[in-house]
């Protein structure tokens, strides 16, 4: 291979952390990670930046200035200028931010409803945004507006990267993880409450997005039972595997690039 592979990444930890060396420790000889949209809905993503940072948002209510940083990104979209500039191969996305966190209308922008960072500012406490947007809000407005963002980044794509392809990753929670004692534990339903609804949701998008947009790849970690690793560099969640997810996914994303390097050359 002549040049490394150039990945983007919109979404969370289910799909960026295959490239971090903690979880995948020689990913970097195939591929380089160019650009991370960090914890931003799809939604967010594709929505307009704002003139003018609220003045009340108050990012040293956050005490991590990458959360702040995040928050920042989120709001001025700088991420896609940045993807503009540097072309990666493929942009991989997850639907963790959207379905887990929602969005809020501010003018005429949208913002991830990130508990980890706008949550604790005082433009979100005093609720000086529009509304929330989120399948427990009104999943049918939700659904329609996420596809309508599917569609608009369909667009930006087709208009800025054309030579970009665009991956899903198919992801679904896990509701056990292995503890100290190297044995299986349950999440607490109480804490978790929500996990078998949301995969139910999950599952729902995912066929519609295969039925409207036959264009996108999908990488399916859905298919495979992982658990979550109990010492998880990142914290033991539903949403923090253990190694073989990692593993797997590296595995069908370089059936997908071999795949693909294959099909350019026979059309050559």
């Amino acid at each position: 291979m002549s040049r490394k592979i150039k990945v983007g990444v919109i979404g969370s930890c289910v799909s960026r952390d295959v490239f971090n060396s903690k979880f995948i420790n020689n990913y970097k000889d195939i591929y380089e990670c160019v650009s991370t949209a960090w914890q931003s809905s799809i939604i967010s993503f594709v929505s307009k930046s704002v003139p003018e940072v609220p003045k009340d948002l108050n990012l040293e209510n956050i005490k991590s200035r990458h959360r702040q940083n995040t928050v920042l990104r989120d709001l001025t979209k700088p991420y896609r200028d940045e993807m503009i500039d540097i072309q990666p191969d493929y942009i991989i996305f997850d639907l963790y931010a959207d379905v887990r966190y929602g969005t809020v209308k501010y003018a005429d922008s949208c913002f991830t409803d990130n508990p980890n960072g706008l949550r604790h500012t005082d433009f979100y406490k005093n609720t000086h945004f529009d509304e929330k947007i989120n399948y427990r809000v009104d999943k049918n407005r939700f659904f329609k507006m996420l596809m309508a963002s599917l569609d608009d980044l369909l667009e930006w794509l087709n208009n800025n990267l054309p030579q970009t392809k665009l991956l899903l990753n198919q992801f679904k929670y896990t509701d056990v993880y292995i503890n100290e004692a190297n044995e299986m534990e349950f999440f607490s339903k109480k804490k978790y409450r929500f996990l078998d609804k949301e995969n139910k949701i999950y599952g729902e998008l995912y066929e519609i997005i295969k039925q409207k947009y036959p264009d996108i790849d999908f990488i399916r970690q859905d298919i495979n039972f992982y658990t979550s690793d109990g010492a998880h560099a990142f914290g033991v969640s539903p949403w923090h595997f253990s190694k073989k997810y990692y593993v797997d996914f590296f595995s069908q994303l370089n059936e997908i690039v071999l795949k693909d390097i294959v099909e350019n050359e026979l059309a050559l």
